[in-house]
């Protein structure tokens, strides 16, 4: 009976808590980057216990408003309106090289095929026996992962990667298990992991992807899930190579039930080929009965909006069959399914000849503009100082204080990104988002990076 007191007098006291700081960053008291006292400190100044403000923080994680960042403690990361939070808005009087997202002028022109679709389709609103993945874009879809070697037998269609990442760790996982995640990796990862009560674990990346001897450290650690970017891996542009990829792929066979996810968000206009660790898993792993408890789980997640457009919330989802079921049955406890309109549109632009040409297009222009910011470096005796990018939308360089070369570009007339966002334990770096911009102003962009800091990065150069 005490125990029980005791736990609820726990629990109420961390509700209060989190409640109090809540309406404070509702508010705008506490704004998007503030970071919150330390566990001990704050309990000392509140009289509390450090496992009740422990607490308090956690159930702020799971609503989305701060986030665990290791050493640099929990910091807040929303703004007093809701939002996605993660996303980074310089001043407008920077050119915004911070923002990770493609060119606008080069995705397809949706009227069209929106059109097209209207005038062309008879059967376009269907009733509520509907299946959830429209059987146009299930044949689209399972020809585009075939072509990758990559399993179609089992295929769902979900709102975006992020939700499909979502959705696959909440069908496998529960609250306190780890999750292997790359270091430095997208931020938005490491904030839905908090927000559903998982654990970060980070795992070291070279230019061919995730370090095997990392990998498996995280695994041997008891990790229940691990999460690669096969392509256009953010912030850094990597994408894995097919060594790597089988090395990856050896490692999690020898790990049944551990669940893979890759993260194919930038598929079409990656500019890189299709790598998968998945694949090595999927192929290899048949001698083990499909759903028991020693056979391989793992999702491969292929999303949208990065090629297509923004407003297309659609990921294609292929894995094993146990987990698509599983994440097939909430989807139906919850919106139902993507709307088949949207499905249907997505199924337009999959097949339009125009559009896939248009895409390799982009492809092309955004692997121009990496090269050209690297090109810089390497000519000025400085590639040591980028992770040359294979892929994606993104060059990360590394410096010794972010702060100093953030504030350098911001005094030149460029909005960077500081690399704390994406950091657990890897060394400091700043992402410079080229896609959106073309080659000229990449190269400048570059060449005042260069120019404001030696490889000391911190120091003007003489």
């Amino acid at each position: 009976m005490n125990n029980s007191i005791t736990a609820a007098s726990l629990v109420g006291k961390a509700e209060g808590l989190a409640e109090e700081i809540e309406r404070r960053i509702v508010s705008g008291e506490l704004q998007a980057g503030d970071r919150l006292p330390a566990v001990r400190h704050a309990a000392e100044q509140r009289g509390l216990a450090a496992n009740t403000v422990a607490a308090a923080y956690q159930v702020l994680a799971r609503r989305g408003l701060v986030e665990g960042r290791g050493r640099k403690g929990t910091v807040v990361t929303a703004s007093s309106l809701p939002s996605r939070s993660y996303d980074i808005r310089p001043s407008e009087s920077l050119l915004n090289m911070s923002d990770g997202n493609p060119d606008l002028n080069l995705l397809p022109d949706l009227r069209r095929h929106m059109a097209s679709l209207a005038a062309g389709d008879a059967t376009l609103q269907l009733g509520y026996g509907a299946p959830q993945v429209d059987d146009g874009l299930r044949s689209l879809v399972a020809k585009n992962f075939a072509a990758d070697e990559i399993g179609t037998e089992n295929i769902a269609v979900v709102g975006g990667a992020l939700d499909g990442i979502e959705r696959a760790l909440s069908a496998n996982l529960r609250s306190g298990d780890g999750v292997a995640v790359e270091d430095p990796g997208y931020r938005p990862v490491r904030s839905l992991l908090s927000a559903l009560g998982l654990r970060a674990v980070a795992v070291e990346l070279d230019e061919q992807g995730p370090k095997p001897s990392s990998l498996s450290e995280a695994l041997d650690r008891g990790v229940k899930a691990v999460v690669i970017t096969p392509r256009a891996q953010n912030p850094t542009g990597i994408a894995v190579s097919l060594e790597r990829a089988q090395e990856l792929g050896r490692l999690m066979r020898d790990h049944p039930g551990v669940l893979l996810i890759e993260d194919d968000h930038a598929n079409a206009v990656a500019g890189a080929p299709f790598h998968s660790v998945s694949r090595e898993v999927s192929q290899r792993s048949n001698r083990r009965v499909e759903g028991s408890a020693d056979s391989n789980r793992w999702v491969v997640v292929r999303s949208m909006a990065k090629s297509y457009g923004p407003d297309l919330r659609v990921a294609a989802v292929v894995g094993d069959r146990v987990t698509i079921g599983r994440i097939g049955n909430r989807l139906a406890l919850g919106m139902g399914w993507v709307p088949h309109i949207i499905q249907r549109l997505v199924a337009s632009m999959l097949s339009d000849t125009a559009t896939n040409r248009l895409l390799e297009e982009a492809a092309d222009a955004y692997r121009e503009r990496r090269n050209a910011f690297y090109d810089e470096f390497v000519g000025a005796g400085l590639a040591d100082r980028v992770i040359r990018p294979s892929s994606g939308f993104n060059v990360w360089v590394l410096v010794d204080d972010e702060t100093v070369a953030v504030a350098a570009m911001a005094d030149a007339g460029y909005a960077v990104a500081e690399g704390a966002r994406f950091r657990l334990a890897s060394p400091p770096g700043v992402r410079v988002s080229v896609a959106a911009h073309d080659e000229g102003v990449v190269r400048e962009a570059a060449r005042h990076l260069i120019e404001r800091v030696d490889t000391g990065f911190g120091v003007r150069l003489g």
